[in-house]
Parts: structure tokens; C-alpha cells; sequence
């Protein structure tokens, strides 16, 4: 059987025949640098080279992708270098060096790098900046050119960031649950768009949300009673988080019971608070966003304005990415600070929503209005 390089020369060769005078000059290109040359022995050595160098330069951008991976039980790690196959909420697994395959477990991975379509890189670049329309048309064209599926749920679950950014929830929502139908395990799951405020939903997305509630799928189920808590649909929302609550994922288990504190945050004991305290030591770093705030919204119940304050401040310090609850929590700790007497903490936990977190508009009316008022105060 004839290699490549052997066919390439074959039409090369016949070219040269063919095509071109002996005596003449034979002309083409590599890589847009141009070639004029006489001696047809040269252009096979050249052609010869630049097989090489294409061989070298058109490995697929999957092949050049690198893994850390957290090694033993001493903080220690190690970098591997090769094709990422596929990448879920179970395991990542990996063409290496010689062919072979290897999987590894997905919370050993401790960083992913490769190479992503140029309006993938775009879209992080405008997410990163606040450019959330701009990062979401982006994404949403990157999803259509990128070949690697797991690089595509990447894209999904930052769809999601981007239409909670912007207050689509209905979009979000369909989104996450779009990502967790093609992974069911998915690492991207701290995505999940739930509802955490006290807060009427829109006629529209009531009505989405008791759809989602007659679905089989725990997560539809999940994401339509936190929005129907805050309606008079919340017996109903309450029985169906009560019972998600023992629901094999226990990612949807432990979600579904931190909305059930929603039901009492205004009248929570001090027992049923240092139960949800613990509980929330329970439930994984990247999903304690709504738990906090939750916990928070409860201390505030009971006028323990600097427990308070702790609990809302994780929310911006940690998890900035959810913008909602994050500008909201930094609404309730300036209120803290007031009832404290802590007034410059205030106007500075106001302001610094006002700069951050500036498409919140109704977290941003409140700052604005108390920081009006208390400049009347003065």
C-alpha cells in the first residue's frame, strides 16, 4: 500500500512530467510563502519537507490538549498531555501518547486547557467583561462550528450564565436542562438557574414553571417549584421539593431541601437555623450560593444583622457569577450595616453594587435610594 508522502510525490512527479517543462520552472506555495524552482529532485526534497511539517502542524486542536490532575493526598498534581475524548460529570477520558486510552475521575480534575474556536475565546472575553447580549450571540454561533461535544455542553452551561445575567429564566432553565439531558452528571450543574428570592415570578414563567413541575425529569421538577413558592401554587411546590429531597442525584436532594428553608426564612428558630447551617456544610462549595443566601435571608428574620451580614457577603465574595443573588445580597448586608450604625460600610457595599453589578436593576433602584436617603440624612 503507498503512504501518502509516496502519492503526493507520485502527482507531484506527474506534474512535472506533465504539466511543466523540464527546463521550466516549477511554482507553489506553503503556507502563503511562494516557490519558484528549476531542478525537479529539489522540489521532491521540498515537497518531502513539507509533508513533515504539515504532519507536525495538523494535529487536531483536541490533540493538544493538557489535564492537571490532583495527585496522592498532598495537595500534589500532575499534567498530561494528549486528546481529551470526552469529558462528563464521571470522568474525563483521554487519548494519550502511544494511542492509548485512559480515563480519569472528573473531581481529580483539577484544570482543563485547550484550544477553543475564536468566538468561543470571544465570548469569554465578553462575559468576563458584562457584555452579556454580546457573549451570548457569540456562544451561541460557537456552539454551531465546535466539534467536540464535551467542549459544547462547556458552551451550553455558559449560555445559561449569560440569559441569568441578562433575567431570562425561562431561557436559563431550558438550557440547564438541555446540558443535563446529554450529561446527566454534568460538572457544570453549579449553573442550575433555581429561583432563591422572594419574589413574584412573571404570569409567563409561572406558567413555564407549572409545566416543568408535571415532568418526569427531577431537575424540570425542581426548577419549576422554586419559582411557584413564591405563588399559590406553593402547597403544591412544597410537597414536590419535600419529596426530591430523598431523590437519587444528591445534588437535587440537597437543592431541593435548601428551597423547603425558603418556606420559613422570615420565621426560622434558632434551631431550625443551625440546622441549616449544618446542612450547608453538607452540600458542595459550588452549589452553597442559594443556601447562603437563604441562611442569610433567615438571620435577617431575626434581626441578627451581623450573622447576617457573614452569610449574604459569601454570596459577591464567592459567587459572584450569580449576579442576581449576588446584587441582592449586597442590598440586605448595606441594610445590616445601617441598623448596625455602620454607615460608610454601607454607602460602600451600595456603590460597589452600582459599579459591579449594574444590569440588576432592581437591586441597583434599592442602592440608589438608600444611598439618596442617607446623603438627606446627613
Amino acid at each position: 500500500m503507498k503512504s501518502v508522502e509516496d502519492s503526493i510525490l507520485q502527482i507531484a512527479d506527474c506534474r512535472l512530467q506533465n504539466g511543466s517543462p523540464r527546463s521550466g520552472h516549477f511554482q507553489f506555495s506553503i503556507f502563503n510563502f511562494q516557490f519558484s524552482i528549476a531542478e525537479p529532485s529539489v522540489v521532491r526534497w521540498v515537497l518531502r519537507f513539507a509533508i513533515v511539517v504539515l504532519a507536525l502542524t495538523s494535529i487536531p486542536i483536541a490533540a493538544q490538549d493538557t489535564v492537571t490532575i490532583a495527585a496522592g493526598n498532598e495537595g500534589g498534581k500532575t499534567r498530561i498531555g494528549g486528546r481529551i475524548l470526552d469529558y462528563n460529570g464521571r470522568e474525563l477520558h483521554m487519548q494519550v501518547a502511544g494511542g492509548l486510552e485512559k480515563s480519569f475521575p472528573t473531581p481529580k480534575i483539577l484544570r482543563v486547557e485547550t484550544q477553543y474556536e475564536p468566538q468561543h475565546v470571544q465570548a469569554d472575553v465578553a462575559l468576563a467583561q458584562g457584555r452579556f447580549e454580546e457573549a451570548l450571540a457569540l456562544y451561541q454561533k460557537a456552539v454551531k462550528s465546535e466539534p467536540r461535544r464535551w467542549v459544547r455542553r462547556k458552551i451550553i452551561a455558559q449560555w445559561v450564565w449569560c440569559y441569568r445575567a441578562l433575567g431570562r429564566a425561562d431561557r436559563a432553565c431550558e438550557a440547564f436542562l438541555l446540558l443535563l439531558r446529554d450529561d446527566p452528571d454534568t460538572p457544570y450543574f453549579d449553573c442550575i438557574p433555581l429561583a432563591w428570592l422572594p419574589r413574584q415570578p412573571s404570569a409567563a414563567m409561572e406558567q413555564t414553571a407549572r409545566a416543568w413541575l408535571g415532568r418526569q425529569e427531577p431537575a424540570a421538577v425542581l426548577l419549576g417549584a422554586s419559582y411557584l413558592l413564591t405563588t399559590n401554587k406553593r402547597a403544591g411546590a412544597l410537597t414536590k421539593l419535600r419529596k426530591l429531597t430523598t431523590a437519587s442525584d444528591t445534588r437535587i436532594a440537597q437543592m431541593a431541601l435548601a428551597q423547603t428553608w425558603r418556606a420559613t426564612d422570615a420565621g426560622a428558630d434558632e434551631q431550625e437555623i443551625d440546622a441549616i447551617q449544618l446542612a450547608i456544610e453538607r452540600i458542595p462549595e459550588p452549589l452553597r450560593a442559594g443556601p447562603y443566601f437563604v441562611l442569610g435571608a433567615a438571620l435577617l428574620g431575626r434581626q441578627q444583622w451581623e450573622q447576617a451580614a457573614l452569610a449574604l457577603m459569601r454570596v459577591p465574595i464567592l459567587y459572584p457569577q450569580h449576579r442576581l443573588l449576588a446584587a441582592r445580597s449586597l442590598v440586605d448586608v448595606g441594610r445590616a450595616m445601617q441598623r448596625l450604625g455602620r454607615t460608610a460600610e454601607a454607602v460602600r457595599l451600595y456603590r460597589e453594587l452600582l459599579h459591579t453589578y449594574a444590569e440588576q436593576r432592581q437591586a441597583v433602584a434599592e442602592a440608589e435610594s438608600r444611598l439618596q436617603a442617607m446623603m438627606n440624612d446627613e
